[in-house]
């Protein structure tokens, strides 16, 4: 089936290369790490190039790796090349966390999901833990199959990349699928499709809308759009994040990459031309935990190429008309400090660095009256080493921790100032 909206205007340069090294270690038919202990058993292909992509020169090849039990058991269910079955096209994506991070809440869905199948299939002649020991030793072939099952519906349109342009009288509709018990925007259309489905953008109003797009590591699962300084009210869910396009005056365009089952990538272009995809020497995606304000949702701090910094020796906190700090991380490391005012928004071309996958920029906005009022120091014990964290408190209550994620016992906790 073709697929609708295809993006006519790709350069067959700007793509996405954010996940190649993923490659190498996630098994490009399950979906889940590659480990040591799978080292003798694995089957290397040479990556294919995506729909409209042609072959870059200059860089280094990327192979696919995959499990050989994957392999022997894709081929029992797939008719022709497993390619087509591509089941890293729609479990993978370039992310700032480690495979395990991205693979575990695919690992404990299926678990739960083939624990409970089977134990209804026996009609409960196996008591649920012995079937759940079951669904822990076959989760490899049910993350195939699924996949499987997805990738071979009739009419499932071809995969690649779409251009969905929004004129003033635009009206705008998505439809959504559900991928691993998790709701996803499947597609766009002008008119009602039927099924599962929302009107994103009626075609009555000329006035500029502020996007908001809710990713997490599989593709884009929620798309809100308001006017004004209007913003989402939803509450941060755990290894999701917000995008925000604000003040979107028409004609733009939606870009984003169809994976075969569901859209992922997705961005706000004003040209059709225009391809953001947050790779290497690209713009730096800006993610929030929580929809942040149109007015002030992004922070002033061009980030420059090449990693040139100096120590932080100090930082004015608490200086009139601040809206919010951010930090410049590399590991536990805080490279940069700054404070933010209120203003306009920075185009994304002010957002680079060479290194987006090691380097964490951290925004804390700060609402008018609010005000930090203590920093602390969180220690952890560790054999080779002591971790220390800064966590920085406002007098609303709320608090940032800068450092590693590292949330096990024997945390220390120690007030370093506490500020007027």
């Amino acid at each position: 089936m073709e697929l609708a909206f295809e993006d006519q205007h790709l350069d067959p340069s700007k793509r996405d290369f954010s996940d190649l090294d993923l490659y190498e270690i996630i098994c490009s038919l399950c979906g889940f790490e590659i480990t040591e202990a799978d080292e003798d058993e694995l089957v290397e292909w040479e990556k294919a190039a995506e729909p409209g992509i042609v072959k870059c020169h200059g860089r280094r090849a990327h192979p696919i790796v995959l499990h050989h039990e994957c392999v022997d058991y894709a081929e029992s269910l797939a008719s022709g090349s497993l390619r087509d079955l591509a089941g890293a096209a729609v479990t993978i994506r370039g992310s700032f966390n480690e495979p395990g991070e991205m693979c575990d809440p695919r690992r404990r869905w299926l678990e739960n999901t083939v624990t409970q199948n089977l134990f209804q299939a026996l009609r409960g002649r196996l008591p649920k833990e012995i079937c759940r020991y079951i669904a822990v030793y076959c989760v490899r072939k049910q993350s195939i199959q699924f996949i499987h099952e997805r990738w071979s519906r009739q009419g499932r349109p071809r995969r690649g990349f779409i251009s969905v342009p929004v004129h003033g009288h635009t009206t705008l509709w998505a439809k959504h699928t559900h991928f691993e018990g998790i709701r996803y925007i499947q597609s766009f259309s002008y008119d009602s499709q039927g099924g599962d489905e929302e009107m994103l953008i009626k075609g009555n109003t000329e006035d500029p809308l502020n996007v908001f797009i809710r990713h997490d590591h599989l593709g884009a699962n929620k798309v809100v759009i308001t006017e004004g300084q209007e913003r989402p009210e939803d509450e941060e869910v755990y290894e999701q994040w917000w995008t925000c396009h604000a003040q979107q005056t028409r004609p733009f365009h939606f870009k984003a990459r169809f994976d075969g089952i569901k859209i992922r990538n997705l961005v706000v272009v004003k040209t059709p031309g225009t391809f953001l995809n947050f790779a290497l020497a690209s713009p730096c995606e800006i993610r929030w935990a929580m929809p942040p304000s149109p007015v002030k949702f992004s922070p002033k701090i061009p980030l420059p190429y090449g990693m040139c910094w100096t120590d932080v020796q100090s930082l004015d906190w608490n200086k009139p008309g601040t809206f919010g700090y951010s930090f410049l991380l590399l590991g536990e490391s805080v490279l940069q400090c700054n404070f933010h005012r209120d203003g306009p928004p920075v185009p994304y071309h002010k957002y680079t660095t060479g290194e987006p996958n090691d380097v964490l920029c951290l925004h804390f906005p700060m609402n008018p009256n609010e005000r930090v009022s203590e920093l602390w120091i969180r220690r952890y014990p560790e054999r080779k080493a002591t971790l220390i964290m800064i966590q920085i408190v406002t007098d609303h209550g709320r608090s940032l921790i800068l450092g590693t994620q590292q949330d096990g016992p024997g945390a220390k906790y120690h007030a370093i100032a506490k500020l007027p």
